[in-house]
């Protein structure tokens, strides 16, 4: 993810020198591939792992930066005017899946004149290479990419009911997206509609029936917690991916669906001279709360080999931002939503090691190895096999365990064992586990064909004779 460190300064006050900022999120788990100039600005690329949705945003790396450098944070706090008639005169809202969406707000902007959006915003975006449409849109994604809360506009206008709903696809429906693609949806898709039909797929992609265009002059603006493994499963069944869908599927703040809203509404107004509808249509039929987690002081010193006290233990938690009570030889942690990888005592440990920093761990061998390790029958065995192959000039090679029926019907092997086949395969070259290790030899020979190859491999097989577990026997 691109991060400009104009924007970031919003955040952290004082100067922040890239390199320094750059050094310390690679210590702290997040490394930049690559630093950048864009005009005045510079812009970090920051490689953000699967389990860390939070920081894919950039008030997310700001914490990150806040704690890993001990700065003060500053989060927006937007505080803009509101209008009558109030939201509720225009616009109701009704989750009927309400497991797969326990938070959904709408706001509503009248008054609004599509134009481009201001200089600041369209360069902040450009740098982290976002191309600016209109300043509807792109305070969308300006949010976005400032909290981390995927957004959506709709043309109030447009929508032949008042009345959202947030449902399953039921089989059969259809709806053109805003790429102009008709996309035929099943019940893997989480839809926003109204009375007439779909108008979003919920996390992924709004309808182009109900987009922002130059007549646009009241917006609904959506705001709302989407259970990850549903968008996961809509965007796969779609083959869509988008950067809402990307957030989601890594978990987004369900406590920070209404500020984002607000934040939107405070810069449209700003941006598009609109009027904001008193008051927040705010729908939660599931409340997510924070998790409560207790790590003993000891446990963190045993597990990472440091004589840390117990004010530095608290400390680098508190920097985190988590909520911390010290009881007796153990603290108890409030972790805030955004986190939702801390799950146990262990990721805690991890998180004092990441502020600690990693470079101040020494070096400690192993206490207590166990006595008279090595290798056992099996895999002496192995060996002497593999060392007799290899003495034979054979090279040794490893491929993978997977295969096709078509690959082992072309090496004339028998199917008198049944293959394991996957419920869901990602490719068609790769549907079941091998029962042979003759189909994967084949093909490297074929891929090597200029060169007289002689190789063997020692890797287990699959024989589906059992319901739960197949046997797995080891061959060469």
């Amino acid at each position: 993810m691109k991060i400009s460190l104009e924007w970031l300064a919003e955040y952290l006050p004082g100067p922040l020198d890239p390199q320094r900022a750059a050094d310390a999120l690679t210590l702290g788990g997040f490394p930049v591939e690559q630093i950048e100039r864009h005009g005045d600005d510079t812009v970090l690329d920051v490689e953000i792992t699967s389990n860390r949705g939070d920081c894919l945003s950039h008030v997310g790396i700001a914490r990150e930066l806040s704690a890993l450098l001990d700065r003060k944070l500053i989060e927006p706090r937007p505080d803009a005017p509101q209008s009558p008639p109030p939201v509720a005169q225009a616009t109701t809202v009704a989750i009927e899946a309400t497991e797969l969406c326990p938070h959904y707000t709408a706001r509503v902007i009248q008054g609004v004149k599509i134009a481009p959006s201001p200089q600041w915003m369209r360069r902040r975006l450009e740098a982290v290479g976002l191309r600016p449409i209109n300043n509807v849109v792109d305070v969308t994604n300006y949010v976005m990419l400032e909290t981390g809360q995927p957004l959506h506009a709709f043309d109030a206008d447009t929508l032949h009911s008042p009345k959202i709903i947030v449902r399953r696809a039921r089989g059969g429906e259809k709806l053109v997206t805003l790429d102009e693609q008709e996309r035929e949806l099943d019940e893997e898709v989480l839809l926003i509609t109204d009375d007439s039909g779909p108008i979003c797929i919920a996390g992924i992609m709004g309808g182009h029936g109900s987009e922002v265009t130059e007549k646009t002059t009241r917006i609904l603006l959506e705001s709302a917690h989407f259970a990850p493994t549903r968008i996961r499963r809509g965007a796969r069944a779609l083959n869509m991916r988008t950067e809402a869908s990307r957030r989601f599927e890594r978990w987004v703040n369900p406590y920070g669906v209404i500020a984002a809203a607000d934040r939107a509404a405070q810069l449209l107004a700003e941006c598009s001279g609109g009027q904001i509808a008193a008051g927040t249509i705010d729908v939660a039929p599931r409340i997510v709360e924070p998790a409560l987690v207790t790590l003993r002081f000891a446990r963190c010193r045993a597990v990472l080999g440091l004589d840390l006290g117990e004010s530095e233990i608290v400390s680098a938690l508190q920097r985190l931002g988590f909520t911390v009570e010290t009881v007796g030889d153990s603290v108890n942690v409030i972790v805030p939503t955004h986190r939702r990888d801390i799950e146990r005592d262990i990721d805690l440990i991890e998180e004092v090691a990441r502020i600690h920093g990693y470079g101040n761990i020494p070096t400690t061998l192993p206490k207590n190895a166990v006595p008279g390790a090595g290798l056992n029958a099996g895999q002496r065995q192995q060996q002497a096999a593999r060392n007799a192959l290899l003495g034979c000039g054979l090279n040794e090679i490893v491929t993978y365990s997977l295969e096709n029926a078509a690959a082992a019907s072309r090496a004339a092997l028998t199917n008198e064992i049944p293959a394991v086949t996957l419920r869901n395969p990602l490719t068609e070259d790769y549907t079941q586990l091998r029962t042979s290790l003759i189909p994967s030899l084949l093909n490297v020979l074929v891929n090597n064909s200029r060169t007289r190859a002689r190789i063997f491999e020692i890797s287990k097989v699959f024989a589906s004779k059992h319901e739960l577990q197949p046997d797995e026997p080891l061959k060469i």
